[in-house]
């Protein structure tokens, strides 16, 4: 299998129109705060350029499968901080019984994986689509 490479930050600006700078600006503050929130009206790209900007800040291409430091969760009204974080589960085991599991939600993995010890080079991105859709 071919391997590809990253993207660059020409590429990225001309996926989503942005000026390099803007980009570069972005990543700036990401790298100062760790985290940013990308607001405006809906359609407005958001999410497309989240999206984007994610894969080429953990080095990934633009197109295709990222690999597992990108994660992407969609906030919606039944989402729970069981999904987000932890949460009980039921299985069934090879008895056929059912099983009450505590399983980790996806920023707990990711979390898990960005600490092993052969990442400390690496950066990981989490993108919350519809932060503002959260059960409150």
């Amino acid at each position: 299998m071919r391997e590809r490479k990253p993207a660059g930050l020409r590429e990225l600006a001309d996926t989503t129109n942005l000026r390099p700078g803007q980009h570069a600006e972005i990543e700036t503050l990401l790298l100062q705060k760790l985290q940013i929130i990308l607001e405006g009206p809906p359609g407005s790209g958001k999410t497309f350029i989240a999206r984007l900007f994610g894969r080429y800040f953990t080095g990934n291409p633009l197109g295709g499968d990222a690999d597992e430091r990108l994660q992407i969760v969609q906030f919606h009204q039944s989402y729970s901080y069981e999904d987000f974080i932890e949460g009980i589960r039921p299985r069934t085991n090879e008895s056929g019984q059912v099983e009450y599991r505590v399983e980790d939600g996806i920023f707990k993995r990711l979390c898990r994986l960005a600490a092993d010890e052969r990442n400390r080079d690496k950066r990981f991105v989490l993108i919350v689509d519809e932060i503002n859709r959260a059960a409150k």
